[in-house]
């Protein structure tokens, strides 16, 4: 009996996952029904259909208790189609509410007027600010550096790491950052009141090493708004986060890289990388090493001395090459080559080897948490064919 009480949590969350499995937002109609009934008619017919919309057409998921559901049959003029899908989201109520156990993240629709706020795991928003923004009408929007490679390693790599959560499903629209322009694009899209999150290269040669400009932009501006207190930055719906190492490209492993024929991995890398434990996540060259480019000891060594990058740089690096700090001047390894992102997702070997790979330790302690905090932004159902 102990045992199963352990399993509960677990079974219902697989349960949720598997009735309304997709490929987005969670978002909760918080008006109480008193509310509802004091609402201008059409304000309230305007909140209902921009709900059912957006989970009808799988941009979102939507959850809305049964009393309000009730309300709603009986007292507004909905189109045909969302009529039918209002009649659905009652039925699945039960398992949908319990999504809120789980969720890391979610959207609030309360009554009146109130402005975006943060909400311990999520935001709330009035519902007059709802229906004049475009948190529903659009998929989350998630900003990248280089759409064209990007977009399809987040794909692949985010339909592996659902598997180990609880999230339903995801949908997104990738908007392309285009490098050093990616924070304008990002509050760009802030602005146009869109569920946003960005994700950009640290450019980090080793864990201790500063974040590139654009990492820092992006970073500061999330920051006014949604942590730092007391200044005139309002907050907007989304995140924004840096990669694990060095680039995207790190994320795929050096054993995947290996499937691919076209790369010869310089020798030295396979005493140096180990992607097994969660030791091994601490540490790891890998995350830092620069696929493209290689490592070049006496690079490193003359931007710690134009005061570009910390002594401690080119110590840890010494320290994962097995040198000394002095010694590393000495040290050179190639890169791997260009199109990395590319040929990965063009081979079925590599992919098999990512796949095996999000099984170790190393992939969940170094990845898992921070894919799960990506996915809720875009937790969502799928759409209904009609």
């Amino acid at each position: 009996m102990q045992n199963l009480t352990r399993m509960v949590p677990w079974i219902i969350g697989r349960l949720v996952s598997s009735i309304i499995q997709g490929k987005k937002m969670i978002i909760y109609l918080d008006i109480k029904v008193e509310e509802l009934t004091i609402m201008p008619p059409e304000e309230a017919e305007t909140i209902f259909t921009l709900l059912l919309d957006a989970d009808r057409l799988g941009n979102h998921m939507i959850v809305i208790s049964r009393t309000t559901c009730d309300w709603a049959i009986e007292n507004l003029s909905l189109s045909g189609q969302n009529s039918n899908h209002l009649n659905r989201l009652k039925a699945d109520f039960s398992t949908r509410g319990n999504i809120r156990k789980y969720s890391k993240c979610h959207i609030s629709v309360v009554f009146g007027e109130s402005e975006i706020y943060l909400e311990g795991s999520g935001f709330s928003i009035g519902h007059k600010k709802f229906i004049s923004s475009e948190f529903s009408t659009y998929k989350t929007r998630m900003i990248v550096e280089n759409i064209e490679n990007d977009s399809g390693l987040y794909n692949f790599m985010f339909s592996v790491a659902i598997k180990q959560t609880n999230i339903p499903g995801t949908a997104v629209d990738f908007v392309s950052g285009g490098g050093s322009t990616t924070c304008a694009v990002f509050e760009n899209e802030i602005k146009k009141n869109r569920i946003a999150i960005c994700i950009v290269d640290t450019d980090k040669n080793s864990p201790c090493d500063k974040l590139g400009s654009t990492a820092k932009k992006v970073l500061n501006l999330h920051n006014k708004r949604n942590i730092e207190q007391n200044n005139s930055y309002t907050p907007y719906i989304g995140t924004a986060t840096t990669t694990i190492g060095q680039e995207i490209e790190n994320y795929i492993p050096f054993n995947a890289v290996k499937q691919i024929s076209c790369y010869n991995l310089p020798p030295e890398l396979e005493l140096i990388v180990k992607q097994n434990t969660s030791a091994d996540a601490e540490n790891c060259f890998w995350l830092f090493f620069d696929l493209k480019n290689g490592v070049s000891g006496t690079k490193i060594l003359d931007k710690i001395d134009q005061g570009l990058k910390q002594r401690s740089v080119g110590q840890w690096i010494a320290s994962r090459l097995g040198c000394s700090y002095q010694d590393l001047k000495y040290k050179n390894i190639n890169g791997v080559g260009k199109n990395i992102i590319e040929k990965f997702l063009s081979t079925k070997e590599a992919q098999n080897e990512y796949i095996e790979f999000s099984k170790t330790e190393y992939w969940r302690s170094a990845f898992l948490a921070q894919f799960e905090s990506l996915l809720w932004y875009l937790a969502a159902t799928m759409p209904v064919r009609t």
